[in-house]
């Protein structure tokens, strides 16, 4: 069995790799990135791991419980920073920044299907301030037309949103 020599890194400069690797990902997927790795990047400040090939499952685990002690984040939110956190460790073992196993050990919470689904609908003065700005500024794009659907139909956003044609 091969052994596997790491060279130190920090979260920091790790993170700073990621996100220069994924410059080309849609906007809100590049700032979904870099916030979820901002929050690791603190709770590693916090939990004095300066070495990012310090972090093993213990410390994935104990990142998991920190998310949730400290925030309101409910099992959807949680599933979504611990699979970044996930990508991320995929991306620092190419890198050698961790062991192999380590993007395996992160612990993502499971979703039901109940829980993946937001029932809210915005309100009558939301849909009308959205459509009073979307008609000023994006007359005609996808989101107008979203809009205006939510205002004549009465659906969920992610509902209409999910429409193809």
């Amino acid at each position: 069995m091969r052994e596997h020599t790491l060279e130190p890194i920090t979260p920091q400069k790790t993170k700073e790799m990621y996100l220069e690797e994924r410059e080309n990902a849609r906007y809100a997927t590049r700032r979904t990135i870099k916030d979820v790795l901002e929050i690791f990047v603190e709770w590693a400040e916090e939990d004095e791991i300066e070495d990012m090939n310090d972090v093993r499952g213990r410390q994935l685990r104990r990142f998991k419980n920190w998310c949730q002690n400290t925030s309101d984040n409910n099992t959807v939110s949680l599933n979504g920073i611990m699979s970044v956190v996930r990508r991320f460790l995929v991306f620092c073992v190419k890198i050698e920044a961790v062991y192999p196993d380590v993007p395996d050990k992160t612990p993502v919470p499971n979703v039901t299907d109940d829980e993946a689904v937001c029932y809210d609908k915005p309100s009558d003065e939301q849909v009308n301030a959205a459509l009073d700005l979307l008609e000023t500024h994006e007359p005609c794009s996808r989101r107008h037309v979203e809009f205006l659907l939510i205002k004549e139909l009465g659906n969920r956003a992610g509902a209409i949103r999910s429409i193809d044609v």
